[in-house]
C-alpha cells in the first residue's frame, strides 16, 4: 500500500484499527483519532488499498480450507478404525442431544410467541374504558376562560332569551333539551350562547352578565345525573334540591334539571345566592 506520513506509533496505530474503523467498531474518540490520522497520511486510495488487499486475503484463505471429504479421508490414514467408530457414535450422540435442544428451543419460542400474540389479542380488542366526563373540573375551568374572554368566543352573541332558545332547540350536536333560565332577576342580562364540546360529552352553556357590576354568571347543562358528582353538601330551596361545591374564586350549585339531564350554576355569588337565581329561572 501507499506510504504514510506521521510518527511510527500513530502509524502503526492506524494500520492496526482499519478493520475496526470500516467496520464502524470503534468508540467515538478513537475514530476522531482514525479521521485525524487518514486526513494527515495524504494518500486518498489508503482505505481502498485496504479494502481490496483484505478482500484479497480472504479468497485465499477460503481457497486453503479443506472439504469435511478430505478431512474425512486424512483422519482414516492416520486414525484407528474402532476409535474413529467410537468418535463417530459420540459424534451421533452429541448431534442428537443438540436437535433434542434445538427442538426445545423452537417449542419455547413458538410457545412465547403464541402468548404474546394472545396477550396482543387480549389488548387489541378487550373493551376499554374511554377518558370521563368531569364536570366539576371541566366546566370551573370553562367558566373561568369565559369570564376573561369577549363575548365573541360564544356561538351566539346575543342579549334575547328567544334566540338563545331557538338556537338550543334547533342545534343537532345536542341529544337533550337544553331548559333556559327563564325570569331571573332583572339585574342580568344575557350575553349569549354556546355548545361545547368535548368529544365525550356536549355542553350547553348561557353566559350572563349583571347589569351594574358587569359580574358573569354561568349556566351550563348536559346528558348526565346528580347522582355521579361527588358528594357534596346538599340544599333545598323551594323544592329545588342542589348540591353546593366551590372552588378558591368561583361557587357553582348542580340541580337535575329534567331526567338525565344536570345544570350548573357557576359564579361568584354565594350559593344561596345562586340557588334562588336557580329557583327563579328553571321551568317546573
Amino acid at each position: 500500500m501507499g506510504q504514510v506520513a506521521g510518527d511510527s506509533t500513530s502509524v502503526g496505530i492506524l494500520f492496526s484499527h482499519l478493520g475496526e474503523y470500516l467496520d464502524e467498531e470503534l468508540a467515538p474518540e478513537m475514530k476522531a483519532k482514525m479521521d485525524q490520522w487518514l486526513q494527515e497520511a495524504g494518500n486518498q486510495n489508503l482505505l481502498d488499498q485496504f479494502v481490496q488487499k483484505r478482500g484479497q486475503l480472504q479468497i485465499k484463505l477460503q481457497e486453503l480450507t479443506l472439504s469435511e471429504s478430505v478431512l474425512l479421508e486424512l483422519r482414516g490414514f492416520a486414525q484407528d478404525r474402532s476409535v474413529q467408530a467410537t468418535q463417530e457414535v459420540v459424534h451421533i450422540e452429541q448431534f442428537g442431544r443438540r436437535e433434542g435442544s434445538s427442538q426445545f428451543v423452537r417449542k419455547m419460542v413458538l410457545g412465547v410467541i403464541a402468548l404474546g400474540l394472545g396477550l396482543f389479542l387480549v389488548w387489541r380488542f378487550a373493551p376499554r374504558s374511554g377518558p370521563t366526563f368531569k364536570p366539576l373540573e371541566y366546566l370551573g375551568f370553562e367558566a373561568l376562560m369565559l369570564e376573561e374572554s369577549k363575548e365573541e368566543r360564544l356561538n351566539l352573541p346575543t342579549n334575547e332569551i328567544n334566540e338563545i332558545r331557538q338556537f338550543f332547540s334547533s342545534n343537532p350536536d345536542l341529544s337533550f333539551a337544553f331548559k333556559v333560565l327563564k325570569d331571573i332577576p332583572d339585574s342580568w342580562e344575557p350575553d349569549g350562547a354556546s355548545v361545547i364540546d368535548y368529544e365525550i360529552e356536549k355542553v350547553g352553556v348561557v353566559q350572563y352578565h349583571h347589569k351594574e357590576t358587569s359580574e358573569k354568571l354561568f349556566h351550563f347543562s348536559y346528558k348526565g345525573e346528580l347522582s355521579d358528582l361527588p358528594k357534596a353538601e346538599t340544599g333545598n330551596m323551594r323544592s329545588l334540591v342542589f348540591q353546593t361545591y366551590s372552588s378558591d374564586s368561583l361557587n357553582l350549585i348542580a340541580w337535575q334539571s329534567a331526567p338525565s339531564v344536570t345544570s350548573i350554576l357557576v359564579g361568584r355569588r354565594s350559593a344561596p345566592e345562586l340557588a334562588e337565581i336557580a329557583v327563579l329561572g328553571s321551568t317546573k
